[in-house]
C-alpha cells in the first residue's frame, strides 16, 4: 500500500446517497408538472423510475430524461431552464449514507487530510454538500468542475485538488462511485483509485482495483 496522506472523494453517490435524493427531486417534479398521475399509483412509479433510468447516474442532462418522459407519455412539462430547476430542488433532498460523517470523523482522527472533487456547478454541488451542516466541517478542501474550469475525467482537476490539499498526486486516495469519470481520472492524475460501487452484484470487472461498497469499510484500506 502507498504511504496515503490524503483522501478526496467525489459527492454524488459516494459521500451522498444519490439514488434517495434523485428519487425525492423526481417526485417532486412529477408532483408540480404532472398532475394527472396519481400520486402512488403504477402509472406515477413508471414516470418515476423512468426518470431515475433516463438520468444515467447523473451522467445526461435533465432534458434528456424530460425528452424521453414527453415522448414515451404525451404529456407536457413546462420547465423554463432544466438546469437551473433541477440545481434548485435537488439541495433541499441531499441526503448522505449512513456511516459517512463516522467514516470521516475515524479518518480525520487516524491524521488524513480529507477534500472533496465533484463536477456541476458550485451553487448545485455546494448547496448539496452544506445541506449537511456537518459536513464542510471535515474537508480540507472543495472543488468543483465550475471553478476548475474542466470536468473529471480530465486529470488537471485531480492534479489542481492534490495541490490545493498540499499532497503529491502520489498520495492521495481518490474515491467515487463513476469508472469512467472517478476511477480513471485519478488513475491518469496518479492517484490511487477506490471504486465506490454499492450494488456489486449488478456489474462484473475484471480489472484488479480497489472497491468498496460501503464507506466504513475505507476504514479496513487506510489504517496508519
Amino acid at each position: 500500500m502507498r504511504n496515503i496522506k490524503a483522501i478526496l472523494f467525489d459527492y454524488d453517490n459516494t459521500l451522498s446517497n444519490r439514488h434517495s435524493s434523485c428519487y425525492k427531486t423526481f417526485t417532486e417534479l412529477v408532483d408540480t408538472f404532472l398532475p394527472q398521475f396519481e400520486k402512488g399509483s403504477i402509472p406515477y412509479e413508471a414516470v418515476l423510475q423512468d426518470f431515475m433510468t433516463y438520468d444515467q447516474f447523473g451522467n445526461v442532462r435533465l432534458e434528456y430524461g424530460i425528452g424521453r418522459i414527453e415522448k414515451k407519455y404525451g404529456v407536457s412539462i413546462p420547465i423554463e431552464n432544466p438546469a437551473e430547476w433541477w440545481a434548485k430542488h435537488h439541495i433541499g433532498h441531499a441526503t448522505i449514507w449512513d456511516d459517512t460523517l463516522s467514516t470521516l470523523q475515524s479518518l480525520k482522527e487516524r491524521g488524513y487530510k480529507l477534500g472533496i472533487v465533484t463536477n456541476g456547478s458550485s451553487y448545485g454541488q455546494r448547496g448539496k454538500i452544506e445541506a449537511t451542516p456537518e459536513l464542510p466541517g471535515y474537508f480540507d478542501m472543495i472543488l468543483t468542475s465550475e471553478e476548475a474550469g474542466v470536468n473529471k475525467p480530465n486529470a488537471a482537476i485531480f492534479t489542481m485538488a492534490a495541490e490545493m490539499i498540499g499532497v503529491p498526486a502520489e498520495e492521495c486516495a481518490f474515491v467515487g462511485d463513476t469508472f469512467g469519470n472517478d476511477i480513471l481520472g485519478a488513475y491518469r492524475a496518479g492517484m490511487l483509485p477506490v471504486w465506490m460501487w454499492v450494488d456489486q452484484t449488478s456489474r462484473p470487472m475484471q480489472t484488479e482495483i480497489l472497491r468498496i461498497q460501503y464507506l466504513s469499510e475505507l476504514l479496513d484500506i487506510f489504517r496508519r
